[in-house]
């Protein structure tokens, strides 16, 4: 089991999400960008290769923002990305999980489950505390 220093209530990742999406929304700009780069050629120039690596460092420095903030990237490809955060559920340790063009955090899975396992967040606890 991985240890976290932060949990996140459902409300607390909903508040993040603001700067949470702004963040997402990088990364998958460059993911499309790094796309369209990444092109099979025997002789890449040296000016696509520099290209390619700072978007690659772009997109990592992104993903490690997200972990500064509690919350990890698990990216589904360039046209969608998915944020878990960790949280606790009648005292198991869960992920709550968000995708892009969700309005709010509502779903959530076990660690070993990932994206398919998703459930929805018991109502109790997404009401205002």
């Amino acid at each position: 089991m991985t240890t976290h220093h932060r949990l996140f209530s459902p409300q607390e990742a909903t508040r993040a999400l603001p700067l949470v999406r702004a963040i997402v929304d990088e990364i998958l700009t460059k993911q499309r960008e790094l796309s369209d780069l990444v092109v099979v050629r025997t002789s890449p120039t040296a000016e696509e290769k520099e290209t390619v690596a700072r978007l690659s460092d772009d997109v990592r420095g992104c993903v490690d923002e997200l972990e500064q903030l509690g919350c990890f990237y698990k990216g589904l490809g360039f046209e969608e990305g998915l944020v878990d955060f960790p949280s606790t559920i009648d005292g198991e340790f869960v992920l709550l999980c968000w995708k892009t063009g969700e309005e709010q955090v509502e779903w959530f899975h076990g660690y070993d489950e990932g994206f398919a396992g998703r459930k929805r967040i018991p109502k109790r606890l997404l009401q205002p505390v």
